[in-house]
């Protein structure tokens, strides 16, 4: 009597860790695209500026 219960617990709470986990590496994933999306566009910033600090940069050794 005390086991049946025991085990539908356990397994309640494995399908609920189970459900977590892959809630959480949804999250995670989607934390990884954001974060690859913004280190590209800070890089093609990067690039873009490069030649104004080249230009500045000269200026001050002047």
């Amino acid at each position: 009597m005390g086991v049946p219960r025991t085990m539908e617990a356990l397994r309640e709470r494995a399908a609920f860790m189970k459900d977590s986990l892959q809630k959480a590496q949804t999250i995670t994933d989607n934390m990884v695209t954001i974060l690859g999306s913004f280190d590209h566009r800070l890089s093609a910033l990067e690039t873009a500026m490069r030649p104004t600090q080249v230009f500045f940069f000269c200026l001050n050794c002047l």
